[in-house]
Parts: structure tokens; sequence; C-alpha cells
């Protein structure tokens, strides 16, 4: 610079405004993955539900496709009352009406998910003879976690974009 004085200089201002942006930064971003890992912890919660009805349903002797399914479904609520109730919080359902059609929205994009977990269960169980508790992780993980995360963030407790 020629002349004058620079206005960005290492003033007591200029410091605090640094280590502000720094700290809102950092907040935002505890934040959006405190999210993500309660959204994990609900799954986590969720597969367990899931591989004990597994257990369960496949104990009572019901066909393969039904103990998919059923195991599945039992999920499914477990997963939805526990990331409206805390995963989402910020977004969550209150009123019973409310309630009740989310949750049939919920179930309804779920419905991938069902479909996923039934189709490749039994086909992995009948085809391949693998063990469902084996199985159930590995089609969590690389089918049913990105089409879930996806359908929850998009569809279920989306957030509405505010005007600029």
């Amino acid at each position: 610079r020629l002349a004058g004085t620079s206005k960005v200089g290492m003033s007591g201002q200029f410091v605090k405004d640094v280590f502000e942006y720094l700290k809102q930064a950092t907040l935002i971003r505890m934040e959006r993955s405190a999210q993500l890992i309660k959204f994990g912890i609900v799954g986590f919660v969720g597969y367990l539900v899931n591989a004990a009805g597994l257990a369960l349903f496949a104990a009572l002797g019901l066909p393969e496709a039904v103990v998919w399914g059923l195991s599945t479904e039992l999920a499914i609520i477990s997963n939805f009352t526990w990331n409206n109730l805390w995963t989402f919080s910020k977004q969550k359902f209150t009123s019973l009406g409310k309630i009740a059609a989310k949750f049939l929205q919920f179930n309804g994009t779920s419905a991938g998910a069902l479909l996923i977990q039934t189709v490749a269960g039994s086909l992995g169980v009948r085809l391949l003879g693998w063990n469902r508790q084996l199985l159930l992780p590995l089609i969590i993980v690389f089918l049913v976690l990105p089409y879930n995360y996806l359908m929850y963030t998009r569809v279920i407790w989306k957030t509405k974009k505010k005007a600029s």
C-alpha cells in the first residue's frame, strides 16, 4: 500500500474476530457431527433389534422372507422412535397426528430398506447358505445405511431452506 493504513492490522478486534470465526465454525461442525453420531447409535440399536428379531422369528420356524421382513419392521419402528426423540430432536414431531403421518411416511421410505434386507437376506441364506447373523451387518452397512440416511435427511426430517 502506498498511502494510508490497512484496515486489517493485527489489532485486538481482528484477533477477536478470528477466534470468534473459529469458535463458530467448530460449533457448527460439532453439531453436525453429533447428529451423525446419534444417527449411528440409533442405527446400531436398530441393528440389535433386527438381530434379535431374526433369531426369534427364525426360532419360531417362520419362512425366511417373513423372518427378514418382521425383524426389519421391528428395527424400522425402533429407528423412527429414537430418531424422532433424539437424533433429529430439533425437528421432532410432537402432535399425535404428525407423529402418525410421519411414521407412515417413514415406513413408506423404509420400504426400500425392508425390500433390500428381505431380498438380500433371503437370497444370502437360501442361495449362498450364509448365516443370518453374519449377513445382517453386511446388508445394513453396504446397502441399507446409505439408503436410510438419504431418505431420513432428504425426506423425513429435512429442514426447510430459509429464504435469502
